[in-house]
């Protein structure tokens, strides 16, 4: 039997989004020298573990899960706990969160991180998070922003509640000269000639991919003329997905917008394009920001969160109002009149200000004295169960 101490990572998936990308490089990076490192996931609910690709030295666990009250995953998670006895448990995003704080100190897991990547969290789960919030030795958050929130809308006390910055696996996302994305778009079948934006994530209505139509609608045909905007992200909710396809025929920019199918690798789709768009209507510090300035692309994004702070200090981007259609409106007309090397070097910049300030190094090193750190003891629950 190892005598390291045995640590889960548990998270609804590996697919598209920042929350999965984190988890991914955690499972590479964590040192399976210190830890016996385990992984849990049960999205999307098949009959095996999905096809991803777990690194060697990390234990994988699958649990179908069927439907949003699920009992059979319930009683299968509960005897996950108690088989395996963890002594820690990283749970990451609500569904996670949830399940582990509801069944994971009562069937056997010593301590339990629960992490939330966003600054709000939707009205109906406020009141769960307020009720499970003692159950947990930390309340861990990516921005300055979610940290915020989880004190002052939750109730977790400051000294529990931790942030880690994300880090930028910079040999993934290298750097991909401006010059170079037109060879990328022919690959991807985009038309010469126009300039690229790219709105990569879920589709669903925390990224407000809607807001995108309805800015393009308000843009003259002369300049629409000029740009594309693809919506790549896989389909988390149907309704949304079918609700977005019906404005863009009601508001006649179809032509303009495009909502398509993920992308294999979304390196590729960034750098083929001429920036990056994020609509969101909450973040917390987006995964997909410091991709595309890590491969040398501007941003254009929703000023929420810890973003209106990144955008000035990497000078590497603009940013709108939250739902204002028609600040994002200008920003994109603007932006389609600046020359190549503008673009360009405003990449550049975005590249400078990744390559000094999230090093993916730094973030494993924080997370595993974190662990250390809650492990023995010094970061404990006791705290946290005052606020229960």
């Amino acid at each position: 039997m190892s005598d390291k101490p045995k640590v889960l990572i548990f998270i609804s998936s590996l697919g598209v989004g920042g929350a999965e990308h984190l988890v991914a490089n955690l499972l590479k990076g964590i040192d399976k020298q210190k830890f016996e490192l385990h992984f849990l996931t049960y999205y999307p609910a098949r009959g095996s573990l999905p096809a991803y690709n777990i690194p060697s030295g990390v234990v994988p666990h699958f649990i179908p899960k069927h439907r949003a009250f699920d009992l059979a995953f319930l009683r299968e998670l509960r005897d996950i706990f108690r088989r395996e006895k963890f002594h820690l448990v990283h749970s990451v995003l609500d569904g996670p969160n949830f399940f582990s704080r509801l069944l994971a100190r009562q069937n056997g897991v010593r301590h339990l991180i629960t992490e939330l990547l966003s600054c709000r969290t939707d009205l109906w789960k406020l009141p769960l998070e307020i009720m499970l919030r003692g159950r947990a030795d930390i309340a861990l958050a990516n921005s300055e922003a979610g940290r915020s929130f989880l004190i002052r809308k939750v109730g977790y006390p400051a000294s529990r509640t931790h942030v880690i910055i994300t880090g930028i696996n910079l040999d993934e996302f290298r750097l991909c000269p401006y010059e170079e994305r037109a060879t990328l778009q022919k690959k991807l079948g985009w038309e010469e000639g126009k300039t690229h934006f790219l709105l990569l994530g879920r589709i669903s209505p925390e990224k407000n991919q809607r807001l995108i139509v309805r800015a393009t609608a308000r843009i003259p045909s002369e300049f629409r003329s000029r740009m594309r905007i693809h919506i790549v992200g896989p389909v988390r909710k149907k309704s949304y997905r079918d609700l977005l396809r019906k404005e863009l025929v009601l508001r006649r920019v179809d032509n303009f917008v495009r909502l398509e199918e993920p992308a294999q690798s979304a390196r590729d789709a960034i750098s083929a394009s001429d920036a990056l768009l994020v609509t969101s209507v909450r973040e917390g510090l987006p995964n997909v920001i410091l991709e595309a300035w890590a491969v040398g692309r501007p941003v254009i994004a929703t000023a929420v969160s810890d973003i209106p702070k990144l955008l000035e200090e990497s000078q590497a981007g603009l940013s709108f109002p939250s739902g204002d259609s028609a600040s994002l409106a200008e920003w994109l007309m603007h932006f389609c009149s600046l020359g190549e090397s503008e673009r360009a070097e405003m990449g550049l910049r975005g590249r400078r200000y990744v390559e000094n300030n999230f090093s993916l190094e730094e973030m494993i090193k924080r997370y595993q004295e974190l662990y250390e750190s809650v492990l023995s003891g010094e970061t404990g629950a006791r705290e946290m169960a005052e606020v229960a």
